[in-house]
């Protein structure tokens, strides 16, 4: 399988002097990771109908990417 995926992420963060001598550090940070997706769209699945084994392969059955 030829597996991708993508994301992306952001930081932010500020500092406030409450007095001459405490400082407030405050940071916040954001990630997102896409689900992987097969490339090529080769991704099989064992699936088991009435007891028997079935191999199911993504491209044949019309079963999205992600």
């Amino acid at each position: 399988m030829n597996l991708r995926n993508w994301g992306y992420d952001a930081f932010g963060e500020d500092s406030w002097q409450v007095t001459p001598t405490t400082t407030v550090n405050i940071g916040l940070r954001y990630e997102y990771t896409s689900p992987l997706y097969d490339l090529r769209n080769t991704n099989t699945n064992l699936i088991f109908q009435g007891g028997v084994p079935e191999v199911s392969l993504a491209a044949s059955k019309d079963i999205p990417r992600d």
